[in-house]
């Protein structure tokens, strides 16, 4: 047969020799796991690092070193210093709240503080510390470190997180390590995450809900398997914990929510699949990313009423029948009768601002009467007597009705509720054309007709009953036909702050509605009917402090040395100081960002733009180019961290409450992943340019990390240091604070 060479017969000598081998070696069994290794021997490929590396095989090694890297850089000097720093004064102070289980207020939701109150509880802290001013040194037995170091791990977790992002968007090993170790030097990550803050845990979650949702596409071709239903709701998850931290996290949700749009619209175009279909993916999304989140986000505010059950400095923003869910509420039930000679205190509704209020001092302008204000706390000087016009005294308890005539005495001051018509006395701060004076008028002996006011119940008829609790009503300036008005502006220092009353024509109605707390008349028997608030289950009170929450938020107006506009973020225009050391300590913790990863993180944002703009425009001409192309995955993949840095941004643009540049981290932490991925996308065609440019760029970013490493770490630099940092003049640290202070250095 052609090609196959025939074998040539043995020869005698050739078998005497064969037979003579086999009678002289003694008989051996055959071991399968030798045959086996001299297979592997004869089969086994050459190793190729660079395929292996390619192909993910070292991804957990390098996950390891990746996070052994991080906690070596985020933990050293993690005790420095031992004094508050910043936003410790809130959120430290907030520990102790929860301690001692007293009530409080606070726009953000519970879960973070939560959480390092649970640390600083399992190191034994009993909420003795009040960590009242930046600077104030912490005492021994006070977990500072370890409240600390919960978040600095946190921050560690998130390094694995950025690398496992960007292997699952379908980008390269090379590029996910780069992007750990970038994540892991941006001082401004890491300085926030070193501190009993808020950032850390909201960083952390969002990280995780974008690596799930990242995960979750990988399976958009196996629906309803078990990995598919295990990222999506890991992505529900994680919309729950990180809105339950700050409302920052609900522009996760707006990120996830846009994108599981587009995911439902593809499958709608798609003639493949049946409504049927659709609708078990639109209720598995529904599940997933409504039903959990919002299951997880009102699970920790009823932890946290739990916690808190008693009163406490945040009940004077709720109204009273929440105060009335404390087990030391203070509310005593009142007579539900109201009469003339009742002493009464009336209660603002809309605002909780407090109750009607008077003291001993006057106006500093206008009429400079006697002041008439809304007091959040129980005085005695809330107390109202109710009189009729007629001067007339009551030897029989007679009811007050709606439509009725009274006046109002102060019954400290013994000044009547007045108001008048004249233009020249306008309110302290509210001077508009319909806003017109309240004050305090005349004593006992003097009868006044603008102190005559109408008692108008809202929805009930002339002549019905008012009673105590159950009533709302206006009180209507007979002569000036204003009506009793307060809002949440205050009054100046003169007049203690507290909540301005006018007389207002046409002012918001709602502001113009009361109602009577208490009452007390002694011409009712002891056995007089009594009426208390009723007590509000957990779907209202989880309403009402949200809601109170949202409008809190919504008044941090006022100014900060160190609040800045989104438009000064993306180029780092200004950061924040936020402790400078005194006595023993010189250093500074300064939020600051690492110019590497900020910057790049900027350019990226720029180009991602320019790539989308120039690939529809290279599409419209119908040509193609290797890089700017519709169908890449750096168009798909960078449009969802786009869409990502997009809704964390821009909506800080039409807030009117102050801002600082730590809102701006979530976008950080997402302009690195966006940028390493960008330069993977420039550069993945140039010969060795898609491990050498990743490499110089993480270099470049550990150095520049150790360079501003003092104002992360707090420790003592040179003043020449110091100004070596300063690359642009709007970073205005000041800098001879070093030299001047290296003499307090201890040895």
């Amino acid at each position: 047969m052609q090609g196959v060479t025939k074998r040539q017969p043995r020869t005698k000598k050739e078998k005497d020799n064969v037979s003579e081998k086999i009678h002289k070696q003694p008989e051996k069994l055959v071991d399968n796991n030798d045959i086996n290794t001299e297979e592997n021997k004869i089969h086994k490929k050459p190793t190729n690092f660079k395929n292996d590396l390619l192909s993910g095989a070292y991804d957990d090694k390098l996950v390891i070193i990746l996070t052994i890297f991080a906690l070596l850089v985020r933990l050293p000097h993690i005790n420095n210093p031992k004094q508050v720093v910043f936003d410790e004064v809130h959120f430290g102070g907030f520990a102790n709240k929860y301690i001692s289980r007293k009530f409080f207020m606070d726009v953000h939701p519970p879960l973070a503080k939560l959480m390092i109150t649970y640390v600083s509880k399992l190191f034994m802290y009993n909420g003795s510390f009040p960590f009242k001013n930046i600077g104030d040194d912490i005492p021994d037995g006070v977990p500072y470190i370890q409240m600390r170091l919960f978040n600095a791990l946190l921050g560690v977790a998130l390094v694995p997180i950025a690398f496992n992002t960007i292997r699952a968007l379908g980008f390269s090993t090379i590029t996910a390590f780069a992007t750990g170790i970038l994540v892991t030097c941006e001082n401004s990550l890491a300085t926030q995450s070193r501190l009993i803050l808020l950032d850390a845990p909201l960083l952390f979650f969002t990280g995780l809900t974008l690596l799930s949702w990242a995960k979750f596409q990988q399976y958009q071709k196996k629906p309803f398997s078990n990995e598919w239903w295990q990222w999506l709701a890991l992505t529900g998850v994680g919309l729950g914990f990180v809105s339950s931290v700050k409302w920052v996290g609900l522009f996760s949700i707006a990120t996830i929510g846009l994108c599981t749009l587009n995911n439902l619209w593809n499958i709608l175009g798609d003639l493949n699949n049946s409504m049927k279909n659709f609708v078990k993916h639109f209720m598995a999304r529904a599940l997933c990313l409504i039903l959990i989140p919002v299951s997880i986000y009102t699970s920790f505010f009823y932890i946290h009423f739990l916690v808190l059950n008693k009163t406490g400095t945040g009940v004077s923003f709720m109204s009273p029948e929440f105060q009335t869910t404390f087990v030391n509420a203070t509310i005593p039930p009142t007579q539900l009768r109201v009469g003339y000679g009742s002493e009464i205190s009336i209660r603002h509704i809309n605002t909780n601002g407090g109750y009607l209020h008077s003291h001993g001092s006057n106006y500093k302008t206008g009429s400079k009467q006697q002041q008439i204000t809304c007091y959040s706390h129980r005085d005695t000087n809330n107390i109202w007597i109710v009189e009729s016009i007629d001067n007339s005294t009551k030897s029989t308890f007679q009811q007050l009705k709606n439509g009725d005539t009274i006046r109002l005495l102060h019954k400290t001051t013994q000044r009547r509720l007045h108001s008048h018509g004249n233009d020249e006395f306008k309110p302290p701060v509210s001077q508009q054309d319909f806003q017109y004076e309240a004050t305090g008028y005349g004593n006992p002996n003097t009868v006044d007709s603008n102190d005559h006011w109408r008692i108008d119940v809202i929805g009930a008829k002339k002549g019905d009953p008012v009673e105590a609790i159950n009533s709302r009503f206006r009180l209507i300036h007979v002569n000036n036909k204003c009506s009793l008005f307060s809002h949440t502006v205050k009054l100046p220092d003169w007049g203690f702050s507290q909540q301005e009353v006018t007389c207002a024509k046409n002012g918001l109605k709602k502001n113009t509605i009361w109602l009577i707390e208490s009452s007390k008349n002694s011409l009712l028997d002891n056995n007089a009917e009594l009426v208390s608030y009723k007590k509000p289950n957990f779907i209202q009170k989880f309403i009402e402090l949200n809601t109170v929450m949202w409008n809190v938020n919504k008044g941090l107006t006022s100014s900060h040395p160190y609040e800045s506009h989104p438009s000064s973020w993306l180029f780092l225009r200004r950061g924040i100081s936020f402790w400078t050391g005194k006595k023993d300590y010189v250093g500074r913790i300064y939020l600051t960002g690492n110019p590497v990863s900020w910057y790049g993180g900027a350019f990226a944002v720029l180009f991602y733009i320019g790539f989308f703009s120039l690939s529809h425009l290279i599409e419209q001409v119908h040509r193609k180019n290797k890089i700017f192309d519709t169908n890449s995955i750096y168009y798909s993949k960078g449009g969802f961290l786009f869409t990502a840095y997009f809704w964390h941004y821009f909506p800080f643009f039409v807030m009117g409450r102050q801002l600082f540049i730590h809102h701006y981290l979530p976008c950080v932490y997402i302009t690195i992943l966006l940028f390493t991925v960008s330069l993977e996308t420039i550069f993945k065609n140039i010969k060795h340019g898609n491990w050498i440019v990743p490499l110089l760029v993480s270099i470049l970013s550990i150095i520049s990390f150790y360079i501003y490493s003092p104002f992360t770490y707090g420790t003592f630099m040179t003043t020449k240091h110091c100004k070596s940092m300063r690359l642009r003049s709007t970073w205005d640290w000041d800098c001879d604070y070093y030299d001047k202070n290296a003499h307090k250095l201890k040895k």
